[in-house]
């Protein structure tokens, strides 16, 4: 997944250079890239979330000449049709200071700011949406 995120930031990056448009590039991190979650083991899962943030900082800091913004969301635990009925769902719940998982339509405000010019000078930035996880 991490060479998947390198090659479409390359390929985006290319054609805004070359039409001279600049933009904006957003990743999605997770909080994972900042903390370990629990119960489940996530190694693998952590260390390519924390190399993609650094991705983030590094592509926002070269291609800022262009005028290419490079941001990242971390969402927490978002309630999707993949982990609905899962066993870890509860004990999610029960680490979230909101005491619930995330709705996907509560991302969109994030993903909107990055994507729109009300984030002009916003770069390297990395939104965390998690219910307040990451603040324990």
């Amino acid at each position: 997944k991490p060479k998947g995120a390198l090659y479409t930031a390359q390929a985006a990056a290319k054609v805004m250079i070359k039409q001279n448009t600049g933009g904006s590039i957003i990743n999605t991190a997770s909080m994972c890239a900042k903390i370990i979650n629990r119960p489940q083991k996530s190694s693998a899962y952590c260390i390519s979330k924390g190399g993609l943030l650094q991705m983030t900082r590094a592509m926002a800091v070269e291609w800022s000449a262009y005028n290419i913004r490079v941001n990242s969301i971390s969402p927490g635990y978002v309630y999707t049709n993949i982990i609905k009925g899962s066993p870890n769902v509860p004990i999610w719940e029960s680490l979230v200071p909101m005491k619930r998982l995330a709705y996907a339509d509560e991302i969109m405000g994030a993903l909107i700011y990055l994507a729109s010019d009300a984030s002009s000078y916003t770069t390297g930035c990395d939104i965390v949406i998690d219910g307040g996880y990451t603040c324990w």
